[in-house]
């Protein structure tokens, strides 16, 4: 009895004779769909590296679009398997001219081991499968090896997509909401609505226990529009508490409902269901989510501007983090990461950028929002550089709201709220005179959360 090895195999092209291919690496039907040119000539140039690099027992085979799938006979261990499949993708990577087009062929590759005395096909061929998303979810252009750390990953993955399903299924979607205070004045202005999952034990879960799975299992649009869905009625809720100035609710959307066309209609209507204006929703994106989803996301983003929503720009030090998008995107807050706050209190390079990225946003009319403010030392710092508002455990974790009309977790922050009509601290730094001695702000004898036209 001997080894085999299934490698899953996914070719990309990119073409340096064209600016726009230059620019963009794609799968090889969308190469050929840019350029005009017929796919089969470009699977028939991988095709034949990759046979030219398979014995007489191998088996190539392809799946359909751009995937194939080799089964290598006699392989001596995983070693062996893993250096065929770069002997593989190494040959992919040579330049090739098709045309007067020159093309660079990259390549993602998975790789499942098997005994012939025990060979499940099925199995096999889903286990290569798994080792190839895993080499496209890091970075790909590599190959990987499916073992048993990706077994426990990929059975941990299916416990949360079952968790999700059945929470999905059975109302067991919840949200609580995280304040966010004047970074001078303590004023609560609105709330982050963030998504929780209930266990049928009654644990709480929280969104990295089942995002991924959210996202690879294709319930991710359910899941926002649900949350939408629960963020509005809680904005209802607060707007009925507090009907002189309802605070401003921020609904977190990510990439994959960016890129729905339906997303403005169901806004829409859900805010219209609920009586909720959409001055009193912020919605939030992050700089990936907003630019992965491609240009269509942006104008959907602009399209929900000049419907009167408030748009931030969420967990601003990751992902992208260009400034030019401060610019770009019709935004009325940035919001620094949790990650970049925690390091502000080291000194360094972090402060520089934090103050630096305030100021710009401040000359751009926006709003900062230190997201993850925990300790006295970072609300100081967060005060000192300027920051707008503090959202964090510094002042309260994310809670939930358990009644009506007035949600009781919440109601100190509530009656916090002041009726001053000046956006705060917006397009100006704050003196040291302020952090340290204070401005004497009448409080609303109502409670009420302040709100005014924009978003902070």
């Amino acid at each position: 009895h001997g080894t085999s090895a299934l490698l899953s195999d996914e070719p990309r092209a990119t073409s340096h004779d064209t600016p726009y291919l230059g620019r963009r690496v794609g799968a090889l039907p969308t190469v050929a769909r840019i350029i005009r040119i017929p796919m089969r000539g470009l699977i028939r140039i991988a095709a034949e590296r990759i046979r030219n690099q398979l014995g007489p027992e191998d088996l190539l085979t392809r799946q359909g679009g751009d995937e194939f799938v080799a089964v290598l006979a006699n392989v001596l261990d995983v070693q062996d398997a893993h250096r065929r499949a770069e002997r593989i993708r190494s040959v992919l990577g040579d330049s090739f001219m098709l045309g007067r087009r020159r093309f660079d062929l990259t390549a993602s590759v998975g790789v499942a081991i098997t005994s012939t005395a025990d060979l499940d096909e099925e199995a096999s061929l889903r286990n290569a499968d798994i080792a190839l998303y895993a080499a496209k979810e890091r970075g790909r252009n590599r190959t990987e090896v499916f073992d048993d750390e990706l077994a426990r990953t990929t059975r941990l993955e299916e416990q949360q997509r079952a968790i999700l399903r059945h929470a999905l299924a059975n109302d067991r979607v919840m949200m609580h909401f995280q304040p966010l205070i004047g970074a001078h004045d303590g004023a609560t202005f609105g709330y982050e609505a963030l998504v929780r999952l209930r266990t049928e034990s009654g644990e709480v879960l929280g969104p990295a226990a089942f995002l991924d799975a959210a996202e690879t299992s294709g319930q991710m649009w359910e899941l926002d529009t649900l949350a939408f869905d629960l963020s509005c009625q809680a904005a209802a809720a607060l707007a009925n508490a507090v009907p002189d100035a309802p605070p401003v609710i921020a609904c977190n959307f990510s990439g994959i409902s960016l890129a729905q066309s339906t997303l403005v209609d169901m806004v829409e209507s859900t805010t219209a269901a609920y009586g909720v204006a959409p001055s009193q929703i912020c919605i939030e994106v992050t700089e990936s989510a907003a630019f992965d989803a491609g240009p269509a996301a942006v104008d959907l983003l602009r399209d929900l501007h000049d419907r009167g929503y408030q748009l931030a720009l969420d967990d601003f030090g990751t992902g992208y983090s260009s400034l030019a998008h401060l610019r770009d995107l019709p935004i009325k807050s940035v919001k620094v990461d949790k990650s970049f706050i925690r390091e502000l209190t080291n000194g360094g390079s972090e402060r520089a950028i934090a103050e630096a990225v305030v100021t710009l946003a401040h000359d751009l009319g926006l709003s900062v929002v230190a997201e993850g403010v925990e300790t006295p030392d970072q609300l100081e710092l967060a005060r000192e550089l300027g920051f707008s508002l503090i959202q964090g455990w510094h002042y309260a974790p994310a809670l939930p709201l358990s009644c009506r009309p007035c949600p009781s977790p919440i109601r100190k922050f509530v009656a916090a709220g002041l009726t001053r009509r000046v956006w705060p601290l917006q397009n100006r730094r704050i003196s040291r005179e302020e952090i340290h001695g204070g401005t004497q702000i009448d409080a609303d004898p109502r409670g009420a959360v302040r709100r005014t036209g924009q978003r902070p």
